[in-house]
């Protein structure tokens, strides 16, 4: 998707989309990447989610979203479902496939299942804007320089790579459970899943060690993979996540209780709470500024990781904490 590659001037859209992807790190570096395009962007976990979250805007009358990004392997309920299910709402609303797998067969499946369109993950920036194009106008251009579009490119880098070696500790381990247990389908979703991290990272080794699982357990046999492929990914796993180990770390130093203020961190928690309690984006801007306050570090993770609820939470819990 993109990971530090050189571009032009990006281009500047208005609108509403709905990102229907059930992992966090691509939900994080999909949205980023949509907001800094000027769009507004709802998070449904799975295609059942997605069907609802639909259905309650119907249901509101609220305005229809202007596109739906829908990943196809999911939880609860995959993207083809989910698809067909909110066409069948009569929503007109368009709906792109994001998939890793664009094939022409693949492309068939995907239209007849009410999606014209596949976005290939992982994607660069410029195939993004390419399909953003077919459904928008842009407004503008952004107005951004080069080095502090640089600048937040490194830190949306950076941000990938922790959560990366945070959340993928157990995979290879997870993997294992769900094919001891019989679940071919979910060790198959954890393997696309990884593989299509690693080539977000542009970790070769591991997506393809990855891709080697996945592919196996395509078919739904699990007597298919052999002993070797899953001792090569984990091996790869192991490798990329010691690599990040020091992503684990936060580098900004802790807070002294006389470094902060306290008029200050009020408002910006009074600014705060609204957008985590509305799922929001926006809420985004304010992590950089949460790191002069002490105690914020949780809060800060599950905010980049767009775990509103949680991050609710323990903004709550600070309040109480920091007498706020």
């Amino acid at each position: 998707m993109g990971i530090g590659k050189e571009q032009g001037a990006a281009p500047i859209f208005e609108g509403e989309i709905l990102l229907c992807e059930d992992n966090e790190i691509n939900q994080h570096f999909i949205m980023n990447q949509l907001t800094r395009l000027g769009l507004s962007v709802v998070i449904a976990g799975n295609g059942r989610e997605g069907v609802d979250v639909v259905q309650g805007r119907i249901n509101s009358g609220a305005k229809p979203f202007d596109l739906i990004l829908m990943d196809i392997q999911m939880p609860v309920m995959d993207g083809l479902e989910a698809a067909v299910a909110i066409t069948q709402l009569g929503v007109k609303t368009p709906i792109v496939a994001l998939t890793s797998n664009v094939t022409p067969e693949d492309q068939a499946v995907y239209l007849k299942n009410c999606m014209p369109r596949a976005l290939c993950k992982p994607f660069a920036v410029e195939e993004l804007w390419e399909c953003l194009g077919e459904y928008f106008t842009p407004v503008g251009k952004e107005e951004a320089s080069r080095n502090n579009r640089q600048e937040e490119d490194e830190k949306q880098r950076v941000k990938l790579l922790s959560s990366f070696v945070r959340r993928n500790q157990t995979t290879d381990q997870d993997i294992c459970k769900a094919l001891d247990d019989g679940d071919v389908k979910l060790a198959h979703r954890l393997a696309h899943t990884l593989r299509g991290l690693a080539g977000l990272m542009a970790e070769k080794e591991l997506m393809e060690a990855a891709r080697v699982v996945e592919h196996t357990l395509a078919g739904g046999d699990a007597g298919a993979l052999g002993a070797e492929a899953l001792k090569t990914m984990e091996h790869e796993l192991k490798a990329v996540l010691e690599k990040l180990k020091p992503y684990l770390e936060d580098p900004k130093p802790a807070v002294s209780v006389s470094d902060w203020d306290r008029e200050a961190a009020q408002t910006l928690f009074n600014e705060l709470e609204p957008l985590l309690m509305g799922d929001s984006a926006a809420s985004q801007k304010y992590v950089d500024a949460l790191r002069g306050i002490p105690e914020t570090g949780a809060l800060i993770t599950q905010m980049e990781d767009y775990e509103f609820e949680a991050a609710l939470a323990a903004l709550t819990a600070l309040r109480k904490k920091l007498e706020l």
